[in-house]
């Protein structure tokens, strides 16, 4: 985060904890534990499976979970959806009536453009999706020639703005630098 800290998921536990890294002390900034789906508060909130986490320059918490939604924590700590009507599918469309199947991955560029990796454990149903920062968080799937994307399951922007993504099935990890994207730094 861009204090230095740490911001995992727990994945079993259903929360988002942060770590500082200077003492190794956990604290959890949402999910009260319970497998579930709830916006709110963070200690209220209710996580189903916490998969990833990105942070944005301004402290933003995005979470991808099994609730087949991508999640947003504040900097204030309050959970909230930012795309995915909780319904298991592959639609395109305006945040929330978008639809994701087990998203497991997902990255943040210095604009807010969100790219999250979309899939069905042991089939070839998998996608690389953009979330774009627009009020609607309009949700497209995207095609990267060249990089096979089954079961992305890691995903990151890097300093020079090229989408870092780890392919299981491919036992590979690949860069993309054709997207234009903006480093995590950018103003």
């Amino acid at each position: 985060d861009p204090a230095g800290h740490l911001v995992v998921t727990d994945y079993g536990n259903h929360r988002v904890v942060r770590v500082d890294p200077a003492t190794g002390a956990l604290t959890v900034l949402a999910g009260d534990g319970t497998l579930g789906f709830r916006d709110g508060p963070g200690a209220t909130a209710r996580f189903n499976h916490p998969a990833s986490v990105a942070v944005d320059r301004f402290g933003n918490i995005f979470v991808v979970d099994h609730s087949h939604r991508v999640r947003r924590i504040s900097a204030a700590g309050v959970v909230s959806t930012v795309a995915g009507g909780g319904v298991r599918g592959h639609t395109d469309g305006a945040g929330p009536t978008a639809h994701f199947k087990y998203p497991t991955a997902i990255a943040v560029d210095g604009r807010g453009v969100l790219f999250v990796g979309d899939c069905v454990w042991n089939r070839n149903e998998v996608r690389l999706r953009r979330i774009a920062a627009s009020a609607d968080r309009t949700v497209t799937t995207m095609t990267i020639n060249g990089v096979p994307t089954q079961a992305i399951r890691g995903s990151a922007i890097d300093r020079d703005g090229s989408l870092i993504v780890a392919v299981t099935a491919a036992h590979r990890i690949f860069r993309v630098t054709s997207l234009g994207l903006a480093p995590p730094t950018a103003e």
